[in-house]
């Protein structure tokens, strides 16, 4: 299979969402290690750049929540609630991308500038 068609099936797995057990068996019979090994690495980028992660601290109401939704039309959006990492306030993770408003993420930007003035 060329690397191109197994790019697109790869975006066609996440952006539906999954694949049966036919489909993953019949993948797993058609591709040789390296195109497993492709398809996995294109699998997983596809997925990370889909997803976009919400973590919240107490409780979000559902202005807070459609803001977020705004921000990445087309996305699929996870809100979970994690007090350990956020505290207060959101964080939300983005591929590569993190936009940390949360209590304990300003503290730790705080704390950074003051040791970098030090």
């Amino acid at each position: 299979m060329k690397k191109i068609q197994i790019k697109e099936l790869a975006q066609s797995i996440a952006a539906n969402d999954g694949i049966d057990d036919n489909g993953l068996k019949w993948i797993s019979e058609k591709f040789s290690r390296n195109e497993l090994k492709m398809f996995l690495r294109f699998l997983s980028k596809e997925i990370k750049d889909n997803k976009v992660t919400a973590f919240f601290g107490g409780d979000i109401n559902e202005e807070g929540k459609n803001k977020v939704l705004s921000l990445f039309p087309n996305k699929k959006v996870v809100f979970k609630r994690d007090d350990n990492l956020v505290g207060a306030g959101i964080r939300i993770e983005y591929g590569d991308f993190v936009l940390d408003y949360s209590i304990s993420g300003i503290v730790k930007r705080i704390l950074s500038r003051i040791r970098e003035t030090i």
